[in-house]
């Protein structure tokens, strides 16, 4: 195990975290759509500095490393554990890359039910 494995909350526990009402504001509140970032985040060009999109993705400020809690320290490290592991599996099969976690059953609800072209004049 590494350190970041030592310092992450357990899926359950993040995802618990995620879907809180706080002051913050993540881009993700689930797993299934965390797991969809990071897996999106894996396959495209590197970012400059992981931060750039982890911040924001948790609705962590810039300066977690430094300033912040024992929790959001945690919660830094699974996000990087999440990113690791989708890294890892991407290097070996990377034509075909999918997220590792089921939707959840609200994101399932709304599949399909997006906007549809019409085929009237």
């Amino acid at each position: 195990m590494s350190a970041i494995d030592d310092m992450a909350l357990p899926d359950a526990a993040l995802e618990a975290w995620i879907a809180a009402k706080t002051n913050r504001r993540p881009l993700v509140r689930t797993m299934s759509a965390l797991d969809g970032f990071v897996t999106a985040a894996v396959t495209r060009p590197r970012f400059a500095d992981p931060q750039d999109w982890m911040c924001p993705l948790t609705g962590l400020p810039r300066d977690v490393l430094a300033k912040r809690s024992a929790t959001d320290h945690a919660v830094f490290a699974s996000v990087a554990r999440i990113h690791n592991r989708i890294n890892e599996r991407s290097s070996t099969d990377r034509g075909n890359m999918r997220p590792a976690s089921p939707p959840s059953p609200a994101a399932a609800s709304t599949r399909g039910r997006g906007a549809r072209a019409s085929t009237q004049p």
